[in-house]
């Protein structure tokens, strides 16, 4: 998209440039700090009033203040890849050997520091804003540790927007739900146990095979039934199921950068 409430996006290059570079040398958790310096330059060079850096690691914030105290505002964002090997063959593919911006991390620092490029252009009219860039998100550990440093006890806002891409909706569309919106990522491991018997008496045994064959077929085409917690009984088949019962959600175009003054209204 081109475009920010209808006029010309002058900094559209430089965004897209900026996520190719983040693309090109992703880093993983715990390990962001070339990621992270680059984006203090860049948040720096856009006017955020402060930048508070090394929060939880490598963690750093942007923050923008308003004409006029008020509520905070904090947009979230993450810096870390995943130890996937890329093979996109696209000109911008990633450099590090092993590791991949392969959730979208790279999208969400670029569209969070655009946010940082159009307050600079407009402050809000009063209330402020911080930008996080969370670190170490891939392996759960990023957030509780922000929320324990120290140093970002004075950023502490009033309302947080955890910001995901969320595929399946039309660019220029934004997903706003309270709670948590997307699923989490829950492993899960089966131990099916048999009964072992002599080559000559088969039938004395109890072989697993057959219920893993099932079992992999179902998970395949997802005919497993599920019961989803609080659901009142109402079970559903499937992946598909638990999405359209967990994401109850509306959608509306929306530009966020306008949304930002409405909501430090409240």
């Amino acid at each position: 998209m081109t475009t920010i409430g209808g006029r010309p996006d002058a900094n559209w290059s430089s965004l897209v440039a900026l996520r190719r570079d983040l693309h090109r040398h992703p880093e993983l958790a715990h390990q962001e700090g070339v990621t992270a310096q680059l984006l203090v330059d860049v948040l720096k060079r856009h006017g955020a009033d402060q930048v508070v850096t090394d929060i939880a690691g490598h963690g750093l914030a942007a923050v923008f203040h308003g004409v006029s105290s008020g509520s905070t505002l904090l947009v979230r964002c993450e810096l870390d890849g995943l130890p996937i090997a890329e093979r996109s063959g696209v000109e911008w593919a990633s450099r590090n050997a092993g590791r991949a911006h392969a959730c979208g991390h790279d999208g969400h620092m670029a569209m969070v520091t655009g946010l940082a490029m159009e307050l600079e252009r407009r402050r809000p009219e009063r209330g402020s804003v911080v930008l996080l860039y969370q670190p170490a998100e891939e392996v759960g550990e990023g957030a509780r540790r922000v929320l324990d440093d120290p140093a970002f006890e004075s950023l502490r806002p009033d309302r947080v927007f955890a910001l995901h891409n969320l595929p399946g909706f039309e660019l220029g569309e934004v997903v706003l739900r309270a709670g948590p919106l997307a699923s989490a990522s829950r492993g899960l491991v089966a131990t099916l146990d048999g009964k072992t018997s002599h080559a000559g008496e088969p039938e004395l045994g109890q072989s697993p095979a057959l219920a893993l064959a099932r079992a992999i077929a179902g998970l395949a085409n997802g005919t497993f039934l599920f019961c989803l917690p609080g659901s009142s009984g109402a079970c559903r088949t499937g992946w598909t199921g638990i999405l359209q019962q967990q994401l109850d959600h509306r959608t509306r175009p929306c530009n966020f950068a306008q949304l930002i003054p409405r909501l430090l209204e409240k």
